[in-house]
């Protein structure tokens, strides 16, 4: 693993193109993260506001859960 660190880190500093090219996708990955997450966090707080949300995998019913610790 650290050999193949070395010969990364080797081939970025001999070529001003390619660390361009690294520091560009690297940007784009971690944008493309972050404007996942802020789509998740809207769309939960949408569901949030119905009254009935249809049932999905990706999103969680915590509004069940607390009516059923309320029960109890």
């Amino acid at each position: 693993m650290q050999a193949l660190l070395e010969s990364v880190a080797s081939a970025l500093n001999s070529d001003p193109d390619l660390a361009g090219l690294a520091i560009a996708w690297l940007a784009i990955v971690i944008w493309g993260a972050f404007a996942v997450v802020l789509a998740y966090g809207s769309r939960v707080q949408e569901r949030a506001a119905m009254e009935h949300p249809p049932r999905h995998p990706l999103f969680l019913d915590f509004r069940g859960r607390q009516k059923a610790r309320s029960k109890t």
